[in-house]
């Protein structure tokens, strides 16, 4: 049996899961979870693995975050390099494929079913035309997939650190205070993980909405603010009006995003909208502001209402694109 194994390398977890080409990438025959600070390289988590492991693997294909050049990458947020060559030497198979992360979120979407999405604007998507993801995690992920004579070929993209467009006066207000603490700032800087909470700091100074007293000592306190500030936004009646105010920012501005990403790619096949945050605020994205900010392209306005716009709601939808790469498009290789 072709048992593939597949992993997705975070900064924080490693995923592997094993997959066979019979049984399909929405079926793993195992999956495990690692700590990925506990290991000090991704061979010996792979040790570790195989330790429990009882099939044989004959393929492997890794999601990792950061750039792989030549079947090498320097994992973002880790001290790990990460070589092709030396991870089939360790697995004692012939093939191992790199590819970034959001590489292999763009193999799955042309797989996706209807229940693994939400359909922010349906449009009249073009028959094998380009489409592209755009995935505000802790960072800002894009990565766009066109048709090949082959199948489907995903190409990754650092599009989440070209330079942040403001939109309206506010926005250019939050410019220049991004401006006054970054010698560049990109669109993750104000539209991820990282960046909310450099949003919900600009709201207080700027002082339009009440600052929750409470709300504000645990943004204080916390290493990650984001979460709670995410989740103040979202009750209701919200505790917050600013961190409210903060989410339809973040929400623009991932519109705005969203539709450049289209442009730049003539993503005619349709965007779609993943990572980590999205999947939690279906509702504000559902909201006018996302479209609004989405086509505001001036004369390519009707272009961009006529393409689709989905939010992915699967999970792990990484991993469901490697093994998607491996079980329908590499094996044609």
């Amino acid at each position: 049996m072709d048992t593939i194994l597949v992993g997705d390398i975070g900064g924080t977890k490693t995923r592997l899961h094993l997959f066979s080409q019979t049984e399909g990438p929405r079926a793993p025959l195992d999956s495990r979870t690692f700590s990925s600070q506990a290991y000090d390289s991704l061979e010996a988590i792979l040790t570790a693995f195989a330790a429990d492991c009882r099939h044989t693997i004959s393929r492997a294909v890794f999601g990792v975050a950061g750039p792989v050049v030549a079947g090498r990458v320097e994992v973002t947020n880790l001290p790990w390099v990460i070589a092709a060559s030396a991870l089939a030497r360790h697995l004692g198979i012939a093939r191992v494929t790199l590819m970034n992360d959001l590489q292999a979120v763009a193999y799955a979407l042309p797989f996706l079913d209807r229940s693994d999405r939400l359909t922010l604007n349906p449009g009249n998507p073009v028959p094998e035309g380009t489409r592209a993801v755009i995935a505000p995690g802790t960072g800002l992920g894009e990565a766009f997939l066109i048709a090949g004579p082959d199948g489907p070929v995903a190409y990754p993209t650092e599009g989440g650190h070209v330079s942040f467009a403001p939109r309206g006066e506010t926005q250019i207000q939050l410019l220049r205070f991004m401006s006054e603490r970054f010698d560049h700032v990109s669109f993750e800087r104000v539209c991820s993980g990282i960046g909310i909470p450099h949003l919900y700091r600009f709201f207080k100074t700027l002082g339009r909405q009440p600052v929750s007293p409470s709300v504000d000592a645990r943004v204080d306190a916390a290493d990650d603010p984001t979460p709670i500030i995410v989740r103040s936004a979202l009750e209701t009646p919200s505790a917050c009006p600013l961190c409210v105010q903060v989410l339809d920012t973040f929400v623009e501005i991932l519109g705005a995003a969203a539709g450049n990403l289209a442009l730049k790619t003539a993503a005619l096949g349709g965007i779609y909208v993943g990572g980590g945050i999205p999947p939690r605020i279906p509702e504000q994205l559902r909201h006018p502001r996302f479209m609004t900010a989405f086509t505001d392209k001036g004369r390519m306005a009707g272009m961009l209402e006529g393409i689709p716009v989905h939010l992915i709601v699967m999970p792990e939808v990484g991993v469901f694109g490697a093994a998607c790469y491996a079980i329908h498009i590499q094996k044609s290789e």
